[in-house]
């Protein structure tokens, strides 16, 4: 079986065989396509703005987290973990992708054989999300975020024991530890954890509180509290809590009302980059690293892979010294 499907990214990943066109995690969704959505963030999901009058495809959890967040619902098609959608004679079926709660990545069968897009994948079990589970393929798009030999990540629960012994250590000392995270994702993650690992209460900033509560709606088990409900209002106030904020959030003080706080960033890059901005750094993050990468490409066992995002061209040039035939998307 030849493989001839074209692939290319403009605008987007393009998929194109038998006669259906798909795009991948597109900027915007066109008329005379299919677009296919791996998870909620905002660099993924932007299909979801625009699907009123087109076709995409996403998991509930995911059109849940990503309405959740943008106060607006437009049509899309559901499509859950091992359900299949048939296009013509393109048969497309998601699978858990492992990076976020809803996360999907698309294995694509066509006469031309089987492709197999990852959209952002991490092949560690967190809290709250299965590990993805590699699938053999002709051809694989792969993420490549962590695609360096220098990312290779602490075991989660070494990092997850860190978190919680540092917030600890910090409401002892009389501040009020502060983590800032994505939203979508890695708060639920944070949220859990606090709730297994420890007795602190989880109060939540308003993005945040509206993630945790569409995760919520589609069966995920937490417990946390609004930043303006009248319960983390108190906590805040005693200091006895741990308060989770977006990524980026510029506006802590409004918040804590002249408490004293410590700031801590729950990110990938964390491992060998601490922001100027935070206090601490803690190197969790849903991607896989260089080492899971690499493993899921040898597990995988394509003719051919394409790489993006991340340390694309050096990821793609790492594989080709492995003997695979890689090269990283190029924009048209």
């Amino acid at each position: 079986m030849g493989i001839t499907a074209l692939i290319k990214w403009q605008g987007g990943i393009v998929y194109e065989a038998d006669g259906i066109k798909l795009l991948l995690d597109p900027l915007r969704p066109v008329a005379n396509a299919v677009s296919l959505v791996s998870h909620a963030h905002e660099d993924h999901a932007r299909s979801l703005r625009y699907s009123d009058n087109v076709s995409v495809v996403a998991t509930p959890m995911t059109a849940e987290l990503y309405f959740s967040l943008h106060k607006r619902r437009s049509s899309f098609a559901s499509l859950s973990y091992g359900q299949r959608a048939k296009l013509h004679e393109v048969r497309v079926t998601a699978l858990n992708s492992g990076h976020i709660p809803g996360s999907a990545m698309y294995k694509i069968s066509s006469s031309e054989g089987v492709t197999l897009y990852t959209g952002d994948l991490n092949c560690e079990e967190s809290l709250i999300q299965r590990s993805v589970r590699p699938v053999s393929c002709d051809e694989l798009i792969i993420e490549a975020t962590y695609g360096n030999p220098s990312y290779v990540f602490p075991p989660r629960d070494l990092i997850y024991s860190e978190i919680a012994a540092w917030a600890a250590k910090t409401i002892k000392e009389g501040r009020i530890p502060v983590l800032l995270a994505y939203p979508v994702g890695k708060a639920q993650e944070l949220t859990k954890l606090f709730n297994e690992y420890t007795y602190i209460p989880v109060v939540t900033a308003p993005l945040v509180t509206a993630a945790n509560e569409a995760y919520a709606r589609k069966g995920g088990k937490i417990e946390f509290f609004d930043v303006n409900s009248e319960e983390g209002r108190l906590f805040l106030k005693t200091g006895y809590c741990v308060f989770l904020m977006p990524a980026h959030s510029k506006n802590v003080r409004k918040f804590i009302w002249g408490k004293r706080a410590s700031l801590g960033v729950v990110t990938g890059w964390a491992l060998n980059h601490k922001p100027g901005y935070a206090d601490v750094g803690f190197p969790l993050s849903n991607h896989a690293d260089f080492k899971g990468l690499v493993e899921f490409v040898e597990q995988a066992s394509p003719k051919r892979v394409y790489t993006y995002h991340g340390f694309s061209k050096l990821f793609a040039k790492q594989l080709s010294k492995m003997g695979f035939k890689a090269e990283p998307m190029r924009k048209l």
